[in-house]
């Protein structure tokens, strides 16, 4: 059986800034890293799973105690079996005893001929790793890698030059590989860290192995610690190694000095690194009086070097991609010229398109460098149509411009800060920088751009229209929860942006992820399935039927069944006049007794301001913002003002029953006030609104558990039919979010809450039968559990059954009996005639969406594709695969920057 092997080689960087402390490195590196670690494999023997790298994470963060940074770079690969592992083999005898001291760790990227074929590389792994193969001297392992980096070549290496000469020949041009006459791979960029063991190098073996090996030319650069302070590690090398040291330079810039050494011998070269007696190592105590920093590069012999050049030209696919973005900068220019010419005369909006070009200059000048193309796709359409709605608003001289745009713009800047934190900081990028490492998150670069590239088959699946463009951009980071942002909400009538926030601890549960975009994106692609008239029509009728709940079961001596007349008048008298409310919400008027006028503000840019408003509430039309908020005010409009009109009959009733059985006025008057108390004592209670209590009930809670359901059960069912999960995964992904989020226990216990009334709507919805024919994938019958199923999808599958049977199929419509219960806003939601409203209009989304589908199956094709890689047998083929769908990606992306262009 095939197993997947997740190596974590962790690259550590204590010279600059030197530490005085020992740390346990593998290896002892040269160059811009100081030592490289060779962790075991986190997958350790198991089903592969990217939450083992979230494990490893939380673990060696505790581990940053001491001033150290360092990179992690997690090398994946698949082997036959487990008595076949070449990877296991590869890394024994490693320390004292191993015949293998030097290694070379190389991070490639390859030129792309169109695609760059990892899978068809992968398939003749075992060839290429022997083009690395020198028996005795040199022997050689790839990985994948979710970094910058399409490949890690690792060798270990008897001999230097060995190792260090197969190198030199990728770098002078040579074939990486080459399959037959069907594919040849040419490396486009590669680093390399050369390392030597760094146990080994402490042991006596190392002198008899290493001394007839020879340095051919090193340059140890240095930062002195003041000034001339480098002459006295100078005299010190100098005495003891007069023949190989070839003097040294002064150096501007970061180092101040530069020494040459050539042909020094390999012991006597380790010598100058060993911990405590190395005086080129930090821990040293003479290292530490002259010197603040080294770093070290070591040259091969120039007669090998000069033999072996070769001329290639960069690729017509490189020279072509390079043209296209070219062109799209300059076309992201002139739309900047075109900005500034139509924006409004102020200071604000000038620093905005100042930094906008400081922002694009950088972004075009960052591409021009080889590891930039994961920063760069999922950012530069969400920089372009963040310019194409700025565009929009300084051209319809909106008067919300100066109110909204530096907020959203801050939060737009921050957003794209944090998706660059960590390309700009992956493998070379991190290995060349000395400056301050500024990081908060240890996200792989390739997982966050797939998750950019699911995005993206996902919303244009269900984008219904060309003319509405939407840009999602992650930022990964430290939110608790999952949460998306539009940005300039109601600005442009077909351009949206959106941040996405990723929480680090779920982004490396690929299938939960992948479930959670769906249903993310789901809240705001696709205007047609969302069925926004039905909706506004179900939470009238819904609110209307909660509040009159509220009052029935709160005013006792107005309930039994000889009200139920009254009850069912109320609730129908209600909805009418809130709709009829609704309606005002959009008037000019109407909006204008909502703002109180500034002091600063002119009659004629007040009024402007007001129609402006009103414009944007039309233009958003039964949007969700402004239906929650103009089904609110209908409402708080109604109960304030007509609690006497809507309570009269049944305030004359009390009255006349009272009369009629005492035959005394004034007892019946008084039985009438104290009626009138109560109900005036519960409005005051259903109106305290804006309130921080989301539990609390009232008119507010209750129209905004009503939305939330409707929306989030919509996006529940986008998830299930896009993807086509059945009803084990979505109770699964139900459950292990709330998991993450440290809510398991409250969705499994028997009490009702959200999540769990809209799962058994969700799941009653899902059943429901169309045209006599069931939905399929697994949604032909009532909950079939699966064998695997664990005990928590059992327990949730058994509080909604229970649900559904009490509450949406039960005719006598049962809903809360005892008092005390009255106090949680979710015990109003467990009434059939409510839930029934809500059930009819989900059935009418997944109609609608049930039509967009059927035009749309390759696309969908795409989609579940993605999906499936969570489900791959191993590792590799999973990397392979999420490869694959980034460089689709990234086809489309310099396909859509041509249309860009060319319109």
């Amino acid at each position: 059986m095939a197993i997947s092997i997740c190596r974590r080689f962790v690259m550590h960087n204590d010279f600059v800034p030197p530490t005085e402390n020992i740390h346990e490195w593998d290896y002892l590196a040269f160059g811009y890293i100081d030592g490289i670690s060779v962790k075991n494999d986190i997958f350790r023997d198991k089903a592969w799973n990217l939450n083992f790298i979230w494990e490893e994470n939380v673990a060696t963060r505790k581990e940053l105690m001491e001033p150290e940074s360092r990179q992690v770079i997690y090398g994946f690969r698949s082997e036959e079996s487990q008595e076949t592992n070449k990877e296991e083999t590869f890394w024994s005898n490693r320390g004292k005893d191993t015949n293998y001291p030097f290694a070379f760790f190389v991070m490639i990227q390859f030129e792309d001929e169109g695609k760059k074929n990892l899978s068809l590389l992968m398939e003749n792994r075992r060839c290429l790793e022997e083009r690395f193969n020198i028996k005795g001297k040199v022997k050689g392992i790839t990985y994948l890698t979710l970094e910058d980096s399409d490949l890690l070549l690792v060798l270990r290496c008897n001999d230097y030059d060995d190792g260090a000469g197969l190198i030199n020949e990728i770098h002078q041009g040579c074939p990486f590989f080459k399959y037959q006459d069907e594919a040849t791979w040419y490396v486009k960029y590669s680093f390399t860290i050369p390392a030597v063991d760094k146990c080994f190098m402490n042991m006596p073996k190392s002198v008899v192995m290493l001394k007839d090996q020879k340095v051919h030319n090193a340059y140890v650069y240095a930062t002195e610690l003041c000034s001339g302070s480098i002459g006295g590690l100078y005299n010190i090398l100098k005495h003891s190694l007069s023949t190989y040291i070839k003097g040294k330079q002064a150096v501007l810039g970061y180092n101040d000095e530069l020494i040459l050494f050539s042909e020094i011998p390999w012991d006597k070269f380790v010598d100058l690194y060993k911990d405590k007696t190395g005086i080129l190592n930090h821990s040293n105590e003479e290292f530490q009086q002259y010197v603040s920093s080294v770093t070290t590069i070591i040259g091969l012999n120039q007669n090998e070097v000069q033999g072996n050049q070769l001329s290639i030209s960069p690729s017509r696919q490189n020279k072509e991609l390079l043209r296209i973005r070219n062109s799209f900068f300059d076309f992201l220019k002139s739309r900047l010229d075109a900005l500034e010419a139509s924006s409004p005369q102020n200071e604000m909006c000038k620093n905005i398109i100042l930094s906008l070009r400081y922002l694009i200059n950088s972004l075009s000048k960052f591409e021009g460098s080889h590891a930039s193309e994961n920063l760069f796709m999922p950012s530069v359409f969400a920089i372009h149509i963040f310019i194409e709605i700025l565009l929009e608003m300084f051209q319809a001289e909106s008067n919300l411009v100066e109110l909204e745009c530096y907020q959203d713009y801050s939060r737009f800047l921050n957003g794209l800060r944090s998706y660059a934190q960590n390309p700009v900081r992956s493998d070379r990028q991190f290995t060349q920088a000395v400056e301050l490492n500024i990081r908060t998150y240890n996200l792989p670069v390739k997982l966050n751009v797939f998750y950019n590239a699911f995005i993206f088959c996902v919303r244009n699946f269900l984008n219904e229209s060309l003319k509405h463009d939407y840009e999602f951009l992650t930022c990964p980071g430290v939110s608790s929860n999952m949460k998306v942002e539009e940005l300039f909400i109601g600005q442009s009538e077909d351009k949206r942006l959106f941040l996405v926030n990723i929480p680090e601890n779920q982004a490396y549960h690929l299938k939960l992820m992948m479930i959670m975009l769906c249903h993310e994106i789901g809240h705001f692609v696709g205007s047609n399935i969302r069925r926004r008239d039905d909706r506004k029509e179900c939470l009238i009728k819904a609110l209307a039927r909660m509040i009159a709940l509220f009052y029935q079961s709160n005013i006792e001596c107005l309930s039994g069944e000889c009200f139920n007349d009254f009850w069912r008048t109320f609730e129908e008298k209600l909805s009418e006049d809130i709709e009829k409310n609704y309606i005002l919400y959009y008037e000019p008027e109407y909006v204008k007794e909502q703002y109180i006028k500034p002091d600063i503000m002119s009659e004629e840019r007040y009024n402007a301001y007001i129609e402006e408003i009103a414009k944007i509430k039309k233009r958003l039309g039964n949007h969700s913002l402004i239906v929650e908020e103009a089904i609110l005010d209908a409402a708080v409009c109604i109960i304030r003002k007509n609690q006497e009109i809507y309570f009269g009959e049944s305030l004359y009733d009390s009255y006349m029953i009272d009369y009629g059985k005492y035959h005394d006025k004034a007892r019946a008057e008084k039985k009438r006030n104290e009626l009138l108390k109560e109900i005036h004592y519960y409005s005051m209670d259903i109106l305290k609104i804006r309130t921080a209590q989301r539990n609390i009930v009232n008119v507010e809670s209750m129209i905004n558990i009503l939305i939330s359901i409707c929306k989030e059960g919509l996006s529940d069912v986008i998830a299930i039919m896009t993807l086509e999960l059945n009803q084990e995964q979505y109770a699964m992904a139900l459950i292990e979010n709330a998991c993450e989020q440290g809510g398991e226990e409250e969705l499994l216990t028997e009490t009702i809450n959200e999540v769990s009334v809209r799962a058994a709507l969700v799941t009653a919805c899902m059943l429901m039968r169309r045209e006599d024919k069931a939905l399929g994938y697994g949604w032909e019958c009532r909950w079939r559990l699966s064998e695997t199923a664990n005990d928590s999808v059992a327990k949730f599958y058994s509080k909604i059954t229970e649900f559904i049977e009490q509450f949406i199929n039960n005719d006598t419509g049962a809903t809360m009996e005892k008092r005390s219960e009255k106090s949680h806003i979710c015990n109003y939601l467990c009434d059939r005639k409510l839930l029934k409203y809500i059930l009819s209009y989900l059935l009418k989304c997944r109609e609608a969406y049930a039509a967009i589908i059927q035009q749309k199956e390759q696309e969908q094709k795409e989609i579940k594709a993605a999906f499936a890689i969570a489900q791959s047998d191993t590792i590799e083929a999973a990397m392979l695969s999420i490869q694959s769908l980034i460089d689709h990606y990234r086809e489309r992306i310099h396909q859509k920057m041509v249309r860009a262009v060319e319109c």
